[in-house]
């Protein structure tokens, strides 16, 4: 849900919208963002495990509940929501970036560079970064991690 809130606020951020902020929410328009968000969080979190676990190295990969849990326990480990939610955020983060940089090349090609574009740059550049750093931690997880 935290990855489709990111991307509904890139969005905004990006076009510059200003229907999330600043706009007096009703309850039920306050629950159809919620499952806005959590489709879109859904909807990556199935596109991440897709694109993740086959582009990993020696093709298909076991889940990580079957690398972190022994076969002999049915109990989940503490590690494995981690694990999810890092493969979701850094697709996320890619989503976040690439739509923000949409924003900057609509708006250069309707006005000139502005304020607001650097900004858009300079957040596209840390979600950027940001999505890396959950690969990397997705992939320590995985027992992929090339830091080891």
């Amino acid at each position: 849900m935290a990855c489709g809130f990111l991307v509904l606020a890139a969005c905004e951020a990006a076009f510059d919208v200003r229907w999330l902020v600043e706009r007096q929410w009703s309850p039920a328009e306050i629950g159809l963002c919620g499952l806005a968000a959590l489709m879109i969080g859904q909807l990556l979190a199935a596109i991440s495990r897709r694109l993740f676990d086959a582009s990993l190295p020696g093709g298909s990969q076991p889940q990580p509940d079957e690398i972190l849990l022994p076969c002999e326990t049915h109990h989940r480990d503490w590690r494995l929501p981690f694990c999810n939610f890092y493969r979701t955020m850094c697709l996320g983060l890619v989503v976040v970036a690439t739509i923000l940089m949409s924003g900057i090349v609509w708006h250069f090609l309707c006005s000139s560079w502005g304020q607001a574009d650097s900004r858009r740059l300079g957040y596209s550049v840390l979600a950027l970064l940001e999505a890396v750093i959950m690969r990397s931690r997705y992939l320590k997880f995985r027992g992929k991690s090339p830091w080891r």
